[in-house]
């Protein structure tokens, strides 16, 4: 166990953590009364101390974790009523702790703790709007459950909110406003009574590195690990081993790198599966280390949550050659489990791994497999399937591998759904705006598709917002200028030059300006 330590605290070092969580599955203050106490309480149904017990299954500390008990308390305190309970055992939904995934079932859950006034319920909402996960992606809404959340005095509110205005999730990205939101989640938490926070947490202390301290201090107040004590669970040492990190990326001090690493081999030690998961990835991808992974990996997928099922797909996608056929199909049928719109993209590239592993390519139930997972992961408002249906039903091909019927009207009208932003797309992906470029050039000259300016001018201005690109300004200023907008074309053709002066599309752009 002692390497595993090792292994996991050098981890974070190479960047470690691969899937975040949506949401957390329990957000609860570390008991304060013991495990006994707490489970005769419990027995005799007080609705909090079987929120609490189940908490404490959930994140590990007195107890081993277990996720199956602490779902299966955090049910019975759900229908006991206890507001708080109902985003924790939504969280579970949501990730696979103790229970399948199922965002529809975390949604409804999450709708009946808001209205008993629950703010992290709240912010589940907004996950749930803004990942597309039991209901239809809404942005708009997305702000509203989260602006809500942080009102009722939730630290992941302020978080979402945060995302909102990042790269992430707008072409137009407020920097000054991420990181104002980032603070406020620190400074909430720092209010709160929790011990532990969600992982993506470790991104607002980077971008306010002068209240990592004051996370720390609340964390460990001796700053001698004084959270090493029988009561402090997984999810308090994987919280500080994040924390820890934070400070060694700001201030390169020895001392924090050995923190985490213990913080993060005690997080393992109690089975805290966040960190697990972190373990496996980084034996594999910092060390090479596969049949370790593996083994890790393949014990983990009994729980079925969530992070360890995409942690595994990512995986294989890089390393198709370390599974067999056979194990690839286990872990297909436990993807298949999960039910919300980005997962069943995930299957579907999957499927080319476990299926096409031992069948002959274009084989007609894969190609069907494929288009209707696909086609279901876009109808469900996922952004990346819609943008992969779009090419597929344009070109003809799928995948790369399987000829289809093409479908140039269906490709239009999602593509009209994409450009009017009713998909969630990470806009931090700058190959998205090459993509709309060359979407745009299809529209502009007929490529496949019958002409149609504004259908490329829409293209244009969707790659543009992503990011400026000399194609880009050269192809929409030359449109602006055929349309009579002279001023904001000139602006676009004048950036291209800036942008390049000696590149390959200054001087057309040159020869527009002087026309």
């Amino acid at each position: 166990m002692q390497m595993w330590k090792y292994y996991l605290g050098v981890g974070l070092i190479l960047g470690g953590g691969l899937v975040a969580p949506l949401a957390c599955p329990a957000q609860a203050q570390e008991p304060t009364v013991s495990r006994q106490t707490l489970v005769r309480q419990a027995k005799a149904g007080d609705a909090e101390s079987l929120f609490q017990l189940g908490a404490l299954y959930l994140s590990g500390g007195e107890v081993v974790a277990n996720e199956r008990e602490g779902a299966l308390l955090l049910d019975k305190a759900v229908r006991a009523g206890y507001p708080a309970a109902f985003s924790a055992l939504g969280g579970c939904y949501l990730q696979g702790y103790g229970v399948a995934c199922d965002g529809r079932r975390a949604f409804h859950l999450y709708m009946q703790g808001r209205e008993l006034g629950d703010p992290d319920s709240s912010y589940g909402l907004g996950c749930c709007y803004d990942y597309g996960v039991g209901v239809e992606p809404d942005y708009e809404r997305a702000r509203q459950y989260y602006q809500e959340a942080a009102q009722r005095g939730s630290y992941l509110g302020w978080y979402g909110w945060a995302r909102l205005e990042s790269p992430e999730r707008t072409p137009w990205p407020n920097k000054a406003r991420e990181r104002e939101y980032h603070q406020k989640a620190l400074e909430t938490w720092l209010q709160s009574d929790l011990r532990s926070f969600s992982s993506r947490l470790k991104e607002s202390m980077l971008q306010n590195p002068q209240l990592i301290n004051e996370v720390i201090n609340k964390l460990d107040p001796s700053g001698q690990l004084s959270l090493g004590s029988e009561k402090a669970s997984g999810a308090t040492f994987y919280s500080a081993y994040q924390a820890y990190m934070a400070r060694y990326q700001v201030e390169r001090n020895p001392f924090d790198r050995e923190a985490a690493l213990a913080c993060g081999g005690e997080a393992v030690n109690l089975k805290y599966l966040p960190a697990q998961v972190d373990l496996a990835s980084v034996l594999a991808e910092g060390y090479g280390k596969h049949l370790e992974a593996i083994l890790l990996y393949k014990s983990l997928l009994k729980f079925g949550h969530l992070k360890v099922l995409l942690a595994l797909n990512r995986y294989v996608e890089n390393y198709p050659q370390m599974l067999s056929a056979h194990e690839k199909r286990e872990i297909l049928r436990e993807l298949l489990n999960i039910d919300y719109a980005s997962a069943y993209r995930y299957q579907a590239h999957y499927l080319l791994q476990a299926e096409g592993a031992s069948t002959a390519a274009g084989r007609d139930g894969e190609r069907e497999s494929y288009l209707e997972l696909l086609e279901k992961a876009a109808d469900q408002g996922d952004g990346e399937a819609a943008i992969e249906l779009v090419q597929a039903l344009m070109e003809g091909q799928l995948a790369g591998r399987w000829v289809i019927q093409p479908d140039v009207p269906r490709a239009g009208a999602l593509l009209n759904k994409i450009l009017t932003k009713l998909y969630p797309l990470d806009y931090s992906q700058h190959d998205l705006a090459a993509y709309f470029c060359e979407l745009g050039n299809r529209y502009y000259y007929g490529r496949g598709v019958e002409g149609d300016q504004k259908m490329a001018q829409k293209a244009y201005e969707t790659g543009l917002q992503v990011r400026f690109t000399p194609e880009l300004g050269l192809r929409l200023g030359r449109l602006y200028l055929e349309q009579g907008a002279r001023e904001k074309g000139r602006k676009l053709l004048e950036q291209v030059i800036k942008e390049e002066p000696q590149g390959p599309l200054a001087p057309s752009a040159l020869r527009l300006l002087e026309a």
